[in-house]
């Protein structure tokens, strides 16, 4: 019998399975986020000196992580009135399923043709 996964430890991978989610992971602050909370749960403050950036920076990247599944709560502590989260990594690693990009694309591209308008280089030539 597999005994459940406490708060603090991380699955071994989180699959990327929407464009949105794909879009949230790329940005090079948020991946140095998760870096740091893959290694350890830590505030945004912690984060914040970690990275040596001001923590009202960081408050928007840490929400659609989260909004998004890649960090969670693993702690809440009330600190002089003030709700302080703890927030973890979900997984050690992040990757995308193979194939988004390709059903992305098909889905934006109709396998019917229809007349394009004509580009700027054809309309040169009339």
């Amino acid at each position: 019998m597999e005994k459940p996964m406490s708060e603090n430890e991380l699955k071994p991978v989180f699959d990327v399975n929407d464009l949105q989610t794909m879009k949230v992971l790329v940005s090079r602050l948020r991946l140095k986020v998760l870096r740091v909370l893959i290694e350890q749960p830590s505030t945004i403050r912690e984060v914040a000196r970690e990275l040596n950036i001001p923590p009202n920076r960081l408050y928007y990247h840490f929400n659609l992580l989260e909004q998004c599944g890649a960090i969670r709560v693993v702690e809440t502590r009330l600190i002089a009135g003030i709700l302080e989260n703890r927030y973890r990594a979900v997984a050690r690693r992040y990757q995308v399923r193979p194939n988004l990009l390709d059903e992305e694309l098909s889905e934006n591209n109709p396998t019917t043709t229809q007349p394009s308008a004509p580009s700027i280089e054809q309309e040169k030539s009339l």
